[in-house]
């Protein structure tokens, strides 16, 4: 008898009312001995001899029955984790047999299903389930191998675009459940917010390209996509230090805009104020007002443009140290401006005696000891780095006692 699976049903004679056994010569294992129609199973390929023997009233004999085990040895391989959805299916040699591929779960086309080394294409994401049998003789066996596709298809970093600055909100496609992302840079300078988060925030972009990557992971497989952001910037505008002035005239200085790029000089906050050249890096205003005063250095090119900022304090100011006057007396009270939120000084430019202020600081002070004629006196404001001053005269026009001489007694009327 032959079999095609390794075990058979024995089928000796029933030995009642006697007895009787089996025994292997060489493979198989018996459901049970003693039983005349026991299975027998663990049968070796090929022939295999099973003896019967049989016992009644001291008399014994036996018989051999050959079984052959046509049994195939079937492998499909070993199941697949893959990034792809095209794998080299590896099952046994099929030999003097043949073979044949079957899809019996998920998707996929076997290219050459009689070939037991066959290529598979087009597997879907997840289980795919491929049996092998083979055929030899009249007995098949199979075997199935399950092919698992772990690939990422539907990474998306976003898309490119230009901007004109150093900082960008980035659009990437969220990871889906089990799935992480990450950002990197490939090209360009950048620095993330969160470099896990795939619409983070992201600074530090350099001008031109900067290529940056996102990369999803599902802990098998990894996918990257590339996403350019392009800076666009022209050349950054930098200006002289802001800067505090006596005067109404300055030298605007800002830095040379690059190729292809223009700069402008414009008035931004204060009072009117006129630019010689407008367009140069370096250039002077003049009749620059009193008090803060913005001007703004831009450099442009065809899309984009920066700017930086200049604050010129014009402190410059005047003073008024009062109306000439004619007095007579050698006392004066002085009026000059009041200087606050700065300072004054009153000084003596010119007095034939010694004339003195009870408060040389104090722009209302009173001078005494004026001499007789003309007292010329000075006063200086000073303010926010700032000085000016203005001269005031003043004449004490006191005549010079009368004095008619000593009293004199004569005799003769003269």
């Amino acid at each position: 008898m032959s079999t095609c699976n390794g075990t058979a049903a024995l089928m000796a004679v029933d030995p009642s009312p006697g007895t009787g056994y089996w025994e292997a010569i060489g493979a198989g294992t018996f459901s049970n001995i003693s039983m005349f129609n026991s299975n027998v199973s663990g049968l070796a390929n090929g022939p295999n001899t099973l003896r019967w023997h049989q016992s009644y009233a001291g008399c014994s004999d036996y018989d051999d029955v050959v079984v052959t085990n046509n049994e195939v040895f079937v492998n499909a391989g070993l199941d697949q984790d893959l990034c792809s959805d095209n794998t080299t299916l590896i099952g046994n040699n099929p030999g003097t047999g043949t073979g044949f591929w079957t899809r019996t779960g998920g998707s996929g086309t076997v290219s050459l299903p009689s070939f037991y080394n066959s290529t598979a294409t087009g597997l879907s994401k997840g289980v795919n389930i491929f049996t092998w049998t083979i055929t030899e003789g009249s007995c098949s066996n199979s075997d199935e191998v399950i092919i698992n596709n772990n690939e990422i298809t539907d990474v998306n970093a976003g898309v490119d675009r230009s901007i004109c600055g150093t900082t960008a909100a980035l659009a990437a496609l969220a990871p889906h459940t089990g799935e992480t992302g990450v950002w990197s840079v490939a090209g360009g300078t950048a620095t993330f917010t969160n470099s896990l988060l795939y619409n983070s925030d992201v600074n530090g972009l350099v001008q031109g390209d900067n290529r940056l990557v996102w990369t999803l992971s599902n802990g098998i497989c990894s996918a990257p996509d590339t996403v350019v952001i392009t800076n666009l910037s022209p050349t950054v505008a930098l200006v002289s230090p802001d800067v505090e002035i006596c005067s109404s005239v300055y030298t605007l200085v800002g830095n040379l805009p690059g190729a292809g790029e223009t700069g402008l000089w414009t008035k931004e906050f204060g009072a009117t104020a006129t630019i010689v050249d407008a367009t140069s890096n370096i250039t002077t205003a003049f009749n620059i007002g009193a008090g803060s005063n913005t001007f703004r250095w831009t450099i442009s090119n065809s899309v984009c443009s920066t700017y930086s900022d200049i604050v010129i304090d014009n402190n410059t100011i005047s003073t008024d140290a009062g109306l000439d006057a004619s007095l007579c007396s050698d006392t004066a009270v002085l009026s000059a401006d009041n200087p606050a939120p700065g300072t004054g000084i009153w000084s003596i430019v010119n007095s034939a005696g010694t004339p003195g202020f009870d408060n040389f600081s104090i722009y209302n002070t009173v001078v005494r000891n004026l001499a007789s004629g003309s007292n010329i006196f000075k006063w200086t404001a000073t303010k926010g780095g700032c000085s000016a001053w203005d001269v005031v005269t003043i004449s004490n026009d006191v005549p010079t006692p009368p004095d008619a001489g000593a009293d004199q007694i004569v005799c003769d009327g003269t």
